[in-house]
């Protein structure tokens, strides 16, 4: 059909957002098109002193950036719990989960499952990176993560995420803020004739919390 046909070629348009004169257009892209937000898009910072970088992705066309989303390391939620937490744990939430900052696309090419198709195409990228878990903060519709497969908390609620000895609690930030999560299905591991026995399963808990329990 017409959309499947629309998806297919947006797909082939996907293009990843390396050099600094690129990030600064998509950031100017994602400054037009999520208004009264602006305050909470992150810098498209490329790549921190840990060596890490951050994912930004954009569809374009002739007439310039349809569609872009930034996926990046929590940078900024480890610098804020650094005193809680332990070198390994850092290490886990730096290596193991990424933060979905921005997602934008043009007003006449919305409604098509544009944003949906850089979401999935974020999510590969993520789960060949070894990344168990991908969060948010949803300031508007929440409809697109939900449709994405995404668990979206209520207003007002915690998210807590736990991967093996890591455990973070996020407090919500805005009254109609709400979290968003994914757990990212892991391909099985390769099999290999002389492994003695296959690496255990990472144990992953993550859940909305009502604050007032925490209290």
């Amino acid at each position: 059909d017409h959309c499947g046909v629309v998806l297919a070629v947006m797909t082939d348009l996907i293009h990843s957002v390396t050099s600094n004169s690129e990030r600064w257009a998509t950031s100017q892209f994602l400054r037009k098109h999520i208004e009264g937000k602006t305050e909470q898009i992150r810098a498209l910072t490329m790549e921190r002193a840990d060596g890490r970088v951050s994912e930004v992705l954009a569809i374009i066309d002739d007439e310039g950036i349809v569609a872009a989303i930034h996926l990046a390391p929590p940078w900024y939620e480890v610098e804020d719990l650094a005193s809680t937490l332990t070198p390994t744990q850092k290490e886990i939430a730096l290596s193991r989960t990424r933060v979905l900052n921005s997602v934008a696309v043009r007003p006449e090419a919305r409604r098509k499952g544009i944003a949906t198709t850089l979401v999935d195409e974020a999510e590969s990228l993520a789960r060949e990176a070894g990344v168990y878990v991908i969060y948010g903060i949803a300031t508007e519709g929440t409809h697109l993560y939900e449709q994405a497969g995404y668990q979206v908390g209520s207003s007002g609620d915690y998210l807590q995420v736990h991967i093996d000895e890591l455990h973070l609690t996020y407090p919500q930030h805005g009254e109609a803020a709400r979290w968003f999560y994914k757990v990212l299905e892991q391909p099985p591991p390769p099999r290999r004739r002389f492994t003695k026995k296959a690496e255990p399963a990472p144990s992953i808990i993550c859940r909305f919390i009502d604050p007032g329990i925490l209290a």
